[in-house]
């Protein structure tokens, strides 16, 4: 899984035209930006699955098949982990009687939950750790 960062902002300098329904606009300052993280997913074939969207706050509204799940500031934690992970078992059809496949995650803490990894290892998920960023 690749998880890729981006900020929605925009500077004060420019004019920006939009619909009356937008209700809040973001300047150049990063503590007034809305961070939004997405969740790739593909395999040593180069074959993908649907990516997994964090984004902040409570959206309503969402079909129920959206890939996206609401933290406080779009950050990945202990109670959002399993989500993307059942994203990935159920998208990539993994069975837990199906041969072993390796994930490659960073280090963060909230990969080493106790059932995130009991779920992997369910699904027959093994994951290799890359030094936290």
């Amino acid at each position: 899984m690749v998880k890729t960062g981006a900020r929605i902002g925009c500077p004060q300098a420019e004019k920006v035209i939009v619909p009356n329904s937008v209700a809040e606009l973001h300047n150049r300052f990063p503590e007034n930006r809305i961070s939004l993280n997405v969740i790739d997913t593909i395999d040593a074939a180069g074959s993908s699955i649907l990516p997994f969207f964090l984004v902040p706050d409570a959206h309503q509204n969402l079909d129920d098949n959206a890939c996206i799940t609401n933290t406080l500031h779009s950050f990945m934690t202990n109670e959002a982990t399993n989500e993307p992970l059942d994203h990935f078992i159920i998208h990539g059809n993994f069975r837990s009687n199906e041969p072993l496949t390796i994930l490659i995650l960073d280090g963060h803490t909230c990969h080493k939950n106790e059932e995130f990894l009991l779920k992997a290892e369910f699904n027959n998920v093994l994951f290799q750790f890359l030094p936290s960023h």
